[in-house]
């Protein structure tokens, strides 16, 4: 799960694995909730539909799940490569993943202040260096788990910075040109 917060909004990006009375996660202000994919560790219905119950938050999702989430009572939006979506002071904008599931995406997330590229689970892929030349992201949000493909997405995309999860297979990375914050569970990273 990761939570990003504007001035103006909070999105949550594939929400799994949290208890709402809790912890320290206020759902009712949850502006928009994002699922990227149908996989386990990226999707649990049962706490995207409480969010929303909680907070009234659209979910924005693949075409794949949208259709199945509104079997089930959820208000969700699908969006292909390329569709944007608005919430509040966020533009987020679907692109290509390439990921084993079903009409995966992942996305650039522009404020005001910030470009963020969250490649979701995406493996590198030809092409991906056109991230750079269109958006010109400044940071990255990586959770994927593949060291290699942390490396090779980010020298593909150059972004200023990325941002992780913490891992001990991460420690002794380096990206030329790219600096690399670890962030640990509940931990918020403040950009710039």
């Amino acid at each position: 799960s990761l939570v990003l917060k504007t001035r103006l909004s909070t999105v949550v990006f594939d929400p799994v694995k949290l208890n709402l009375d809790k912890h320290t996660f206020d759902a009712q202000g949850v502006d928009a909730i994002i699922i990227t994919h149908e996989h386990a560790d990226h999707f649990d219905e049962k706490l995207a539909l409480e969010i929303q119950g909680r907070s009234g938050a659209p979910i924005i999702t693949t075409p794949f799940l949208a259709q199945k989430l509104a079997r089930v009572r959820g208000m969700a939006q699908g969006l292909r490569v390329g569709e944007l979506v608005k919430i509040k002071d966020i533009t987020l904008c679907a692109e290509h993943c390439v990921h084993p599931a079903r009409q995966p995406i992942s996305f650039i997330i522009r404020t005001d202040a910030v470009t963020l590229y969250h490649p979701a689970d995406s493996k590198p892929f030809p092409g991906m260096e056109e991230i750079q030349d269109k958006y010109e992201p400044d940071v990255m949000l990586y959770m994927g788990t593949s060291k290699e493909g942390l490396r090779k997405i980010a020298e593909m995309v150059r972004p200023n910075i990325v941002v992780s999860y913490f891992a001990p297979r991460f420690a002794d990375l380096e990206i030329p040109g790219v600096a690399l914050k670890m962030v640990k569970q509940f931990e918020a990273f403040t950009y710039p």
